[in-house]
């Protein structure tokens, strides 16, 4: 379904961390069309912007980093991390437990309850440190520089047979995209009924209004289950499952709940 219509109203000015990415540039190709003003700024000058964030008529857009410094500089409250939701455990389908970093065990699949602390990575052994490849190398050194009373999500490993993000902006899907690069052409969709009650769930949690990516695939079982669901203030763009202007809309969307919840 798409976004049959949606205000920007009150929006005066888009500040982009950077130019490179394909969030960024869509965001500036949606503030070109519709003759909104974007201003380059960089995390360290956030500061200087703090008085039309703390009014409400200037979005940051860029990396959870720079939207987190956004909210500070703000006095905003970040809001509590989405991954995996309560109105969403029936959906797991998996063996999970909420823990802290000095607990995980080696198979584990972990990811931070705060907001892309770190990007979830299965927990190696010791002797198969060494096979770890750069960005997992990455993510495990920041979970082993995390106090070991960090709050963190460990999961049973499962394999999935594909996985889709579904783009939700004020209680309606408005785009979805495959995102697994090696997953199987053939490899099933994910079941609509499971995927209409996921939403229905978060919207009877979060309202009318909720806006976020739900991040959903299929096991190797053939069940439907949840991958994680994204807060829409940073989400990533994937291919063309949304017009650069439906895209804006749904951060702009998200960006006025968190501001106008102090």
């Amino acid at each position: 379904m798409k976004l049959m219509s949606g205000s920007l109203a009150g929006l005066k000015t888009v500040l982009r961390q950077e130019s490179a990415s394909a969030e960024s540039r869509a965001v500036g190709q949606a503030c070109r069309m519709l003759d909104i003003q974007t201003t380059m700024c960089a995390l360290e000058r956030l500061e200087d912007v703090a008085e039309g964030l703390r009014a409400g008529w200037a979005m940051p857009v860029g990396s959870v980093q720079f939207l987190r410094e956004a909210m500070r500089v703000a006095g905003l409250k970040e809001p509590a991390g989405m991954s995996y939701p309560p109105a969403l455990a029936w959906m797991m389908k998996r063996r999970w437990r909420q823990t802290v970093a000095a607990e995980v065990i080696a198979g584990e699949f972990v990811k931070p309850v705060a907001t892309k602390a770190f990007t979830g990575f299965v927990v190696p052994g010791l002797r198969d440190e060494h096979a770890l490849d750069a960005h997992e190398k990455e993510q495990l050194e920041a979970l082993r520089g995390l106090p070991e009373s960090t709050a963190v999500y460990a999961c049973e490993r499962v394999t999935w047979l594909c996985e889709w993000r579904i783009y939700v902006h004020a209680g309606l899907e408005v785009g979805r995209e495959r995102y697994d690069p090696d997953g199987r052409e053939d490899a099933p969709l994910p079941a609509e009924l499971v995927v209409g009650q996921a939403i229905a769930d978060m919207v009877r949690t979060y309202g009318q209004e909720a806006t976020f990516a739900l991040d959903v695939g299929v096991l190797s079982n053939g069940e439907t289950a949840l991958v994680e669901v994204n807060d829409a203030f940073a989400v990533g763009l994937y291919g063309r499952s949304l017009t650069v202007s439906q895209y804006l809309e749904m951060l702009w969307t998200r960006w006025k709940q968190i501001a106008s919840a102090g």
